[in-house]
């Protein structure tokens, strides 16, 4: 039944006065920032409509058409019955529910902002509203069936009106559809710009639905994809509308992505100036203020919807991980600034920390989602690299697995994301040093090679850090036998890189050494073993002992000689100090050929003159030649700097120079008394006594073998050490004085028959003419040793005695006749022998 326009006007004049016309533009018209928000008021006025028409099937569209004198908008709502009619020509006098979104009293007088008089076509209804209350009858209009059209006769003296309205259209977007259940397309044509349309097409329904956003002009067309989650929001047992999120889905490189809305501000229906500082919107009935751009944060029922909206956030983010779509995009939407959250929304940011805390919602590394207590913040990449969920919560001592935030959150690319990780949520970040100081030996016992490989690239690029001194006592190198230490303990080194050969130290595990490790073991200072210092430390001290085990022997030599090759001089000597006090040489005693071990200072070496020189002599150690490794002249050369000789060697030896003889000795130097003498340092050769002592039981064959082996190994000795011929003598006299004495070698080869003659009888140097020996020549040797004087040996030819005989005197110690007097006896004859020989003298022309 048609409204009674003229009824209806009195009844408002009565109502609202004849003033209304006058103060209804400060009131009304002029609530809104923006002119252009009658746009909203009628696009919801539509939606409520469609609503109200059940079973609806036809056109859901709401078409905007504006020329330079009108603006048409036209649905296919509910048509006007005589309640919405009273309604829109009413102030607050809506006709719609709790669950409607508009005010047909209030909010339809925005469009009085560009027009005077607004027509209404609907159903049976066709009116104009004169001074925002008062209902004119209008003739009908040309419309499709079921179709509402309101007409905005533009005001001529707003030259602005078109252009704002034109804006207003263009930039409504497609979320002006994005809450909205019935409206599902905006449809708008601009004189002179054409024409477009927003629509919006979703999928699904309930708690999570799917909705796309198209916006087209012209021939070009736009989509937004988002995520919209709801939930029923109830009033006295009714539902009275929706608590919703919207977050916008993107596609980038195939991959389903959250993205963050800027300047995100929460949505009745349609935006109003209150940011939610969030990264998608919030929608809900909440009570706004008369203008609808704001709400009022202590009232009761929107704190109620913010709690309400705090708990869908939380079931959203269940979605999302559940979809695969939590990960850091998506967390950048959500609320987790703490300074921007201390009023209405307040829950929105509560809520959301205590789910991180309680469940597994957080993005870790590994593709998984944790709660806060399951997750660390790592420093860098390559920390997160080596420890996996079980290495890191074994490292913290956590039953289970802990793991890591994932590789986006960092400084540089999610500050304020990491900031509430740490310090809202209290997720502590660890950085490597922080991770290596909870290593313990037992958990690096525990993990594979590869793993270790890992550690030390990782360890690689942090050289600051190794020359730490938290770093440099970890047990960091794994053994061969899979036990860990550290380089260094107590000042002695405890690992080195392996050689491929034998040593005693204890050395890298082999597999831990590769073109990928090889920097980081060169900047931990990780090297061979040197052959020295294995020798000395891992091989000599078991051939120190009081019984040497020689199981080993031929290897143990080898690595000797190795050692023994090192080209530095300091480590050389290092070695020979200690090989000199090791029972390293096997010999043979020259007497009994019984074997021994024995240090190198005690042995010669097995050559053949030595050989031939000491054969049975007693206690005279010669190498044993039975054994390979003691073979060659590398070895020998070893053995040598040790101790061992290859030429006589000198042993010191007790001085047993007489009173007499050393009072000779100062006489001969020219200070006689002495106030106090030192001990002589004295010089014999090894094996000396015992051959010379040999000698008289040999063979005459092999005393002149001998002697004359004798005489050259002296030789070579003196070639090479011609100072041993002497030792000092010193004493004081008023001052230091000394004097150079043979030494007691020289001196017992003086005074021993050991140079056989011709007949094998033994005699003393002084005894034997040196050039009728047939001895090698030595000068030097000779002048010490003394031989009989050539000189001598031409006296007793000129005047017919044997030399022998001359030496016999001598050693029996006559030199004068009365001394051959005492011992033969007086001659008879001897005055006529000695007058027939002074005649047969001068015969011979001798003179006197």
């Amino acid at each position: 039944m048609k409204v009674d326009y003229g009824a209806l006007r009195e009844e408002n004049r009565l109502e609202y006065g004849r003033a209304i016309g006058r103060i209804g533009k400060r009131l009304l018209e002029d609530r809104y920032d923006k002119r252009t928000h009658f746009i909203y008021e009628v696009i919801q006025n539509a939606e409520d409509a469609l609503r109200r028409r059940s079973g609806w099937s036809g056109s859901r569209t709401i078409t905007f058409s504006l020329t330079s004198t009108e603006l048409t908008i036209s649905h296919f709502g509910s048509p006007f019955d005589h309640n919405d009619v009273k309604g829109i020509c009413g102030i607050d006098e809506s006709t719609k529910g709790v669950n409607s979104i508009g005010r047909f009293g209030i909010g339809f007088k925005s469009v009085y902002a560009f027009t005077w008089k607004p027509e209404v076509y609907s159903g049976s209804e066709a009116f104009s509203i004169v001074d925002y209350v008062l209902p004119y009858a209008l003739p009908a209009r040309d419309r499709a069936a079921d179709e509402t059209v309101i007409v905005l006769p533009l005001k001529s003296e707003e030259p602005s009106a078109f252009k704002e309205i034109a804006e207003g259209l263009l930039s409504l977007g497609g979320e002006a559809l994005l809450f909205l259940k019935q409206v599902e397309q905006i449809a708008w044509s601009i004189e002179g710009e054409g024409s477009g349309s927003y629509r919006r097409l979703s999928s699904a329904s309930g708690f999570m639905r799917e909705v796309a956003l198209e916006t087209t002009r012209g021939i070009e067309t736009d989509r937004a994809d988002y995520l919209l989650f709801s939930r029923d929001v109830e009033h006295n047992g009714a539902v009275v509308g929706q608590a919703e999120l919207a977050f916008n889905l993107v596609l980038e490189e195939g991959e389903r992505l959250i993205r963050p809305m800027p300047d995100a501000r929460l949505v009745v229906f349609f935006p109003t100036v209150l940011p939610t500082y969030t990264g998608f919107l919030v929608q809900g009935p909440y009570q706004t203020t008369p203008s609808r751009d704001n709400i009022p944060a202590d009232e009761p029922w929107n704190v109620k919807l913010a709690s309400l909206t705090a708990d869908l956030v939380v079931d959203a983010l269940c979605h999302l991980r559940d979809t695969g779509l939590l990960n850091v995009a998506a967390l950048r939407t959500l609320p987790i600034e703490r300074s921007k959250f201390d009023g209405l929304f307040a829950p929105l940011y509560e809520r959301t920390a205590e789910a991180f805390r309680n469940q597994k919602l957080l993005p870790t590394s590994s593709g998984r989602f944790a709660s806060a207590g399951e997750l660390r913040l790592a420093r860098s990449q390559d920390v997160r690299d080596l420890l996996g969920p079980r290495h890191l919560g074994a490292l913290l001592g956590v039953d289970g697995n802990v793991y890591w935030t994932g590789p986006e959150i960092t400084v540089d690319r999610a500050p304020q994301i990491r900031s509430y990780l740490n310090q809202d949520l209290k997720i502590s970040e660890l950085s490597l040093e922080q991770v290596l100081g909870r290593m313990t030996d037992e958990f690096l016992a525990e993990q594979s090679d590869t793993w270790m490989i890992k550690l030390y690239r990782l360890l690689e690029a942090q050289p600051a850090l190794l020359r730490s001194s938290r770093i440099q006592q970890m047990a960091l190198f794994r053994l061969e036998d899979g036990t860990h230490v550290p380089l260094m303990r107590h000042g002695m080194r405890q690992v080195f890189l392996p050689i491929g050969e034998k040593t005693g130290f204890p050395t890298l595990r082999a597999s831990l050494v590769n073109a990928q490790t090889r920097r980081f073991l060169a900047l931990a200072n990780l090297t061979e073993p040197d052959p020295v210092d294995d020798v000395i430390h891992n091989l000599l001290p078991s051939y120190k002992q009081i019984k040497v085990a020689t199981g080993n022997y031929a290897e143990d030599i080898a690595r000797m000689v190795r050692a023994f090759q090192t080209d530095s001089q300091t480590q050389r000597e290092k070695l020979v100090a200690a090989l000199r006090s090791a029972n390293i040489v096997m010999v043979r005693d020259a007497a009994d050929n019984a074997g021994y071990i024995s240090v190198p200072g005690n042995v010669y070496l097995a050559t053949a003159r030595l050989l031939g020189l000491f054969a049975d002599v007693p206690g005279v150690f010669l190498v044993d030649n039975a054994y390979d490794c003691l073979r060659g002249e590398p070895v020998r050369e070893m053995l040598e700097a040790a101790g061992a000789v290859r030429v006589l060697r000198t042993v010191s030896a007790t001085a047993d120079l007489s009173e007499a003889v050393r009072q000779d000795v100062r006489k001969a130097a020219g200070w006689e008394g002495a106030s106090s003498e030192q001990p002589i340092a004295d010089l014999d050769i090894a094996g000396l006594d015992g051959l010379l002592k040999l000698l008289p039981t040999l063979s005459p064959d092999q005393r002149s073998l001998r002697s004359r082996l004798l005489w050259e190994a002296l030789s070579e000795l003196i070639d090479r050490r011609p100072n041993v011929l002497s030792v000092t003598y010193n004493w004081t006299y008023m001052a230091a004085r000394s004097a150079q004495v043979d030494a007691k070698f020289v001196r017992r080869l003086k005074s021993t028959p050991w140079i056989p003659d011709a007949t094998g009888q033994l005699l003393r140097p002084n005894e034997v003419l040196f050039e009728e020996l047939d001895w090698p020549s030595h000068p030097l040797l000779e002048s010490r040793v003394v031989f009989k004087a050539p000189a001598i040996a031409m006296l007793a030819r000129e005047v017919g005695l044997d030399a022998r005989f001359l030496d016999e005197l001598k050693r029996r110690g006559l030199t004068s006749v009365e001394q051959l007097n005492q011992l033969l006896g007086p001659a008879d004859d001897l005055d006529q022998k000695t007058e027939v020989g002074k005649d047969e003298y001068e015969e011979r022309g001798g003179k006197n």
